[in-house]
């Protein structure tokens, strides 16, 4: 079965879709994963053979209405599984409203959800008549959170963290001032995603939220430059890393912070051996909270400004410090190989919560359980074999053509803005080197003791094939 697999966020996405293309392809389907102009533009195109696109949302937007049909006329059958996930709000329904709706769950064959809390939420989304294709199986992402993994992460530590010596991570979460978009283009952008036929689903009551919120995060993100100095001073035989969400500007971190000696911004590899290594997690609502908590690492959430718009979630399951003072004593405790003091009724809550959020805390990986749901929906037509000369032959004149495009671009921009803007593609997914890739793909093998017989092999510059030798 032919198997199609898009990513947008490299540093988000790659390790768990790699890891769930070497699951498919253990059982002898043939996958691409990549970059989107090389899964969903192809396979839209009509130049892929029909097969399985699993693509990060349903979002109700005219545009993925026009691509779902797309996908549907050509012989190919839509899996979804969110991968902006929705989980940090204690409700799911005002994301559901957002990224799902009846129409484009109907259009998927299988709606892969993290938990039982999203799969519900999409269920009383679509009321009565919703449909059966909604299944938790988990996240790819999260088996990498699991602790059978920790050997996995020993082995790919010297790409990251394996000269730092004791560090806490500061993971970000903040966006706004340092977001590589300016805000009014993300209103903008906002604006054309969630509008469709038929009304708008981004109105002015939501976009006035997000200049409220933008304004309490701008609050938020001095406090946490106030308290990253005051760690660096305070503690300077640790290293603080500051770990820049993948949308924000690294530089902009460097320069906010200032000039101090053991603090490190950085946004190289996943952010997964950046967790495992440190002996904390310090965020305010981000999705590593969830990740430290099953990883087994020491986490504080810094919340010194209260705010109807802080995710509460991610920061129920972390020590939560409410000023710089007991900021600092948290992470003076964890250093020196003490616990944080939490109480057994409160971990508890966390277990639960965790359980129902996330359905591959245990037992089959999501990768397993995703590709068990994707044979449920093999066909003969989505059997048939690619030429892999015809599409080779494909993407490098597309990529021939794009480089005299990017070139003629880049001067245009040069000329009027100095070439300050990136292509928001490069920034979320930049080119991934053979080295890379294998690399990966030999950790995952050793690590788990599986798929031998799967060989990789790239297909354009940001995709790989993976089948059975």
């Amino acid at each position: 079965m032919n198997i199609y697999i898009p990513v947008e966020v490299k540093v988000r996405e790659l390790e768990g879709k790699t890891l769930l293309a070497l699951a498919a392809a253990e059982r002898g389907h043939t996958v691409i994963i990549g970059g989107k102009e090389d899964t969903l533009g192809l396979a839209r195109r009509g130049m892929l053979k029909p097969g399985i696109v699993h693509d990060k949302s349903l979002t109700p937007s005219s545009a993925k209405l026009e691509a779902l049909r797309e996908l549907n006329d050509g012989g190919h059958v839509v899996t979804s599984q969110d991968e902006e996930n929705g989980l940090l709000e204690v409700s799911y329904e005002r994301f559901a409203r957002l990224r799902y709706s009846k129409e484009t769950c109907a259009m998927a064959g299988r709606i892969l959800c993290w938990g039982s809390h999203d799969a519900q939420g999409v269920r009383n989304l679509c009321g009565p008549d919703a449909p059966n294709t909604i299944v938790a199986t988990g996240s790819p992402r999260v088996d990498l959170w699991r602790r059978e993994f920790s050997e996995y992460y020993k082995r790919t530590e010297h790409l990251t963290t394996g000269k730092l010596g004791d560090y806490v991570l500061v993971s970000s979460n903040l966006g706004v001032m340092l977001d590589f978009r300016p805000f009014w283009e993300e209103i903008s952008h906002l604006r054309e995603k969630y509008s469709r036929d038929g009304g708008e689903l981004f109105d002015e009551d939501v976009e006035y939220a997000y200049y409220k919120e933008a304004g309490w995060l701008t609050c938020l993100l001095s406090e946490f430059i106030r308290m990253i100095r005051a760690l660096a001073v305070s503690e300077p035989e640790l290293r603080i890393v500051v770990r820049p969400h993948p949308v924000e500007i690294e530089e902009g971190w460097r320069v906010l912070i200032g000039d101090y000696p053991n603090v490190i911004v950085t946004k190289e590899g996943p952010i997964n051996r950046w967790i495992r290594g440190a002996k904390a997690l310090i965020h305010n609502g981000c999705t590593s909270g969830f990740e430290a908590a099953i990883s087994g690492v020491p986490r504080i959430a810094y919340a010194p400004i209260p705010s109807e718009f802080e995710q509460v979630v991610p920061n129920t399951v972390s020590y939560r410090a409410e000023s710089l003072e007991a900021l600092l004593t948290a992470v003076r405790t964890v250093s020196h190989g003490d616990s944080l003091d939490i109480h057994p009724h409160k971990q508890a809550e966390e277990e639960a919560l965790l359980r129902d959020l996330f359905a591959n805390l245990d037992g089959p990986l999501a990768v397993d359980r995703i590709v068990d749901q994707w044979e449920q929906l093999a066909t003969p037509s989505l059997e048939q074999a690619n030429d892999w000369a015809r599409l080779r032959r494909v993407v490098l004149s597309r990529r021939l053509k794009s480089g005299v495009g990017w070139a003629l671009a880049g001067l245009r921009l040069r000329r009027r803005r100095s070439g300050r803007w990136k292509s928001v593609t490069k920034h979320k997914y930049p080119v991934i080197s053979d080295v890379e890739m294998q690399t990966m793909v030999t950790d995952f093998k050793s690590c788990l003791g599986r798929f031998d017989g799967v060989v990789c092999e790239r297909l354009a510059e940001r995709s790989f094939t993976f089948r059975r030798a």
